[in-house]
């Protein structure tokens, strides 16, 4: 739940800063960027050595997060 709050945030703060194009939108969206960023590392470390059933890492699959947060970065670039 906690990773689909942060992404929903992440994808809406990003709709609104290219919908407005203002510079604290578009900051708010970096920065919950950045959110999703800590969460995927925290992820990461977490699973690193374990040996979970498949479908745990499927759930949290950090190259999605990794591609969503490239995506959010890269339309804010455009913003600047």
């Amino acid at each position: 739940v906690h990773v689909f709050k942060l992404c929903a945030t992440a994808c809406f703060r990003a709709k609104l800063a290219m919908r407005s194009g203002a510079a604290s939108d578009v900051s708010a969206a970096l920065q919950a960027a950045d959110e999703l960023v800590t969460y995927r590392d925290a992820t990461a470390r977490l699973l690193r050595g374990t040996a979970y059933p498949h479908y745990v890492y499927w759930f949290f699959d950090v190259d999605r997060l990794d591609r969503l947060t490239a995506d959010i970065r890269q339309e804010m670039a455009l913003r600047r």
